[in-house]
């Protein structure tokens, strides 16, 4: 296998273009084995996460006084008032449970890791404390490690590896991983599980399953308020990684989802078709920018939006269509290739949906869509998150999911705080509990929130997850319809619509439903007429926009002489002028808001970040009215400047009825997401108005190719 091509395995998955060797999926000896595996370790859980009337051994001894002598002291003085405020106390506290995991090991120190990607859903101050459980392992001796790999590889040190660093690049909590460079040449990493951890793991979460019980409501923190759930879940997720023929597997898995799904931003690394154990895995070594490193990663020309983007795009279609997902994304398992590219690492932790559980989570995330608090209930339930004889219209009216949507914005942080803490204890009440699957995925998604600020912190995220929508409407969404059951008059989506809606293939006519005549540019360039009674159809659709109705119009009509390209220029001003007046309205509305809305006690437009937003609304405006103007003067004076008139217009301001929508939408909070909203309203007409007659990258191409001719 050493030096062949590797086009072979790149035509199944998302690997580099050049490796150390290629991979022959019939060929891998521990492929097969993964699956038999991996149910071996989940039938494993119960018996480790039960909860046995006597304590599991001298070890419980260990953990419940390491963990007394961390939290008596702080409750001591809590209890004497000694914190100024909550967030000095919440400090302490999560200094003290980390010193306490790294005294007892790896199991602990795991479970810290997992929490410390978990911004958003624990404590700022414990999630900060437990980062430092990344990079402050202590390592394994070089000697033991010789001794792991010898054992495992059948061999020794030297008759596999040419060169095999004795410093690891890094040590976490299972294992430590070091550069190597094999007999061939080829530069490696290897990866090495701690000796004896295993059985540690499995010793830890029996104490975890004894001592869960007795902290239920003990714990003043939301996402810990059902330990025994907890425990269960941490099992099911640890109990895979302690076989790294899982991880290797893994990783060919979600190469393959990502080939399969045509996502050319991820590589993954590939693992060595022979050199892969329980407890070692060889795979080829990739570099790249640390996923922190912003400056490095611009400096260097990389889209850094572009790679958030694509990292939004992966999970959702990895988890929705192929259920399949990297399950434990955070800075340290990921870096960015010099071509852009992200790669993934550390596969121990994976997603799957598999059948009915990924049908399921289609169905929860198309209800949060449609607000459908049913479907969502149902879909819960049967993804494991509820009882499977919940009884779901109590569930709706104890969580008050029936009443009005009350706007996030308007309340305070106290009543926040409550109104989560008020429902956490309504779901725990119908026996809730968070799946391994949707943990890991909700994970993600605080992660890539995280990363949008640090990595992309001017894009537009409304506009992104709009974009999104679209893209799985139109590449997924009749797949999906069809998995999840959903009945076409009820759900009809039409993708002409929706693609043409956005100037992704087709046309819409807008009013034609009605129309005496109908003027169509012809690909050739000239054009047709049609009145009552001919040969066109016209069907109706469905776009974004519900202020105006909108057709498909197909057939053959009668060719009409006429200058068809100035014609379009008008129709390209009239458009360009009703964008502009679309973002005045936008601006105006939001202008007003944000001096009456209050927050802090203050006018929101006073603070920094809603001005700038308002003063960039107005830059769009004017620039585009600026544009329509003189527009219409080519259009009345000079009529050799009229295509480039149309499209300076349309280009202006079809970016400033778009912009203008997203930033209105932003800038009214939660009531903007409404479709009740005026703001909303007038952002779907921008969308439709602004692919009409050529999106704005239409126009600048034109512009483009009238400067061009203009310079020759």
């Amino acid at each position: 296998m050493q030096g062949m091509s590797v086009l072979e395995d790149r035509g199944w998955a998302a690997f580099t273009e050049e490796g150390p060797w290629t991979l022959q999926r019939d060929a891998i000896r521990w492929l097969p084995l993964a699956a038999a595996l991996r149910a071996r370790a989940q039938a494993e859980v119960p018996a480790l996460t039960k909860a046995g009337k006597m304590p599991p051994g001298g070890r419980v001894v260990r953990v419940v006084r390491v963990l007394s002598a961390a939290v008596t002291p702080w409750m001591v003085r809590k209890k004497r008032g000694h914190f100024a405020t909550p967030e000095a106390s919440r400090a302490e506290i999560s200094l003290r449970l980390r010193k306490a995991a790294e005294q007892l090991g790896p199991t602990y120190i795991k479970l810290g890791q997992i929490i410390s990607s978990g911004e958003g859903l624990f404590p700022a101050e414990l999630v900060n404390e437990f980062k430092k459980c990344r990079d402050q392992v202590p390592a394994e001796p070089f000697d033991t490690v010789r001794v792991v790999v010898e054992a495992d590889l059948g061999a020794r040190l030297e008759d596999v590896f040419a060169s095999f660093d004795r410093t690891p690049l890094a040590a976490a909590s299972i294992a430590q991983v070091h550069a190597a460079t094999l007999l061939t040449g080829e530069e490696v990493v290897v990866k090495v599980q701690r000796p004896s951890v295993a059985g540690l793991v499995r010793k830890d979460l029996r104490v975890m399953a004894w001592l869960a019980p007795f902290l239920v409501g003990r714990i003043p923190i939301a996402s810990l308020a059902n330990p025994p759930a907890l425990v269960e879940l941490f099992a099911e997720t640890i109990v895979e990684e302690l076989d790294f023929r899982m991880e290797a597997a893994n990783m060919i898995d979600v190469a393959a989802m990502l080939h399969e799904l045509g996502n050319h931003g991820y590589v993954v690394p590939r693992p060595h078709p022979t050199l892969v154990t329980r407890r070692v895995l060889v795979m080829q070594k990739l570099q790249g920018f640390n996923f922190d490193d912003v400056v490095g990663m611009q400096n260097a020309g990389i889209d850094t939006e572009e790679v958030v983007r694509t990292a939004m795009v992966a999970l959702m279609e990895g988890a929705m269509v192929y259920g399949v997902f990297h399950g434990d994304l955070h800075g340290g398992n990921l870096f960015v290739l010099a071509d852009g590219r992200t790669a993934l690492l550390d596969f121990g932790i994976v997603g799957r949906l598999s059948g009915d559980r990924r049908l399921a989570f289609l169905r929860m995330m198309l209800g949060a869509t449609t607000n459908d608090v049913k479907g969502q209930m149902a879909a819960m339930r049967d993804l494991g998150a509820l009882p499977a004889d919940t009884d779901l219209d109590a569930v709706i009216k104890d969580l008050r999911l029936d009443q009005p949507t009350v706007d996030p914005t308007t309340l305070t942080g106290e009543e926040l705080v409550a109104e989560v803490q008020r429902v956490v204890k309504a779901l725990l009440g119908y026996g809730a509990k968070l799946p391994k699957e949707l943990m890991l995925y909700v994970k993600n998604m605080v992660f890539l929130d995280g990363a949008i600020a640090r990595l992309a912190p001017d894009l537009d995220l409304f506009a992104e997850i709009q974009q999104i929508a679209i893209y799985f409407a139109t590449t997924h969404g009749e797949r999906i319809a069809q998995q999840v059951g959903m009945e076409a008059d009820a759900y009809k989506i039409d993708m002409t619509a929706v693609k043409g809606s956005f100037g992704v293939e087709g046309a819409l006519f807008p009013d034609a439903e009605g129309a005496d005549v109908i003027v169509s540019a012809a690909a050739d360039g000239g054009s047709a007429v049609v009145g009552a009674g001919s040969g066109f159809q016209v069907e109706a659709v469905d776009a974004i926009d519900p202020t105006r109705r909108y057709a498909t119009v197909t057939g053959s009509g009668e060719p009409m002489p006429g200058d068809i390209d100035a014609a379009l220029s008008l129709v390209a001003i009239i458009t360009s002028a009703e964008l502009v007046g679309i973002s005045l309205r936008n601006l105006e509305m939001t202008v007003e808001y944000v001096k009456d809305r209050k927050q802090f006690g203050k006018p929101v437009g006073s603070f920094q970040a809603v001005q700038h937003r308002c003063a960039q609304m107005l830059l769009h405006t004017e620039s585009a009215r600026s544009a329509t103007y003189f527009a219409a003067w080519a259009a009345d004076a000079d009529r050799s400047r009229l295509s480039e008139g149309a499209s300076l217009a349309k280009a202006a301001a079809s970016t400033a009825g778009v912009e203008s929508g997203n930033s209105a939408i932003q800038a009214h909070g939660g009531i903007g997401f409404t479709w009740e909203a005026d703001v909303h309203w007038l952002y779907k007409r921008a969308q439709m108005d602004a692919a009409y007659v050529g999106g704005a990258k239409t126009h600048r191409a034109n512009l483009a190719k009238i400067a061009a001719g203009a310079v020759a």
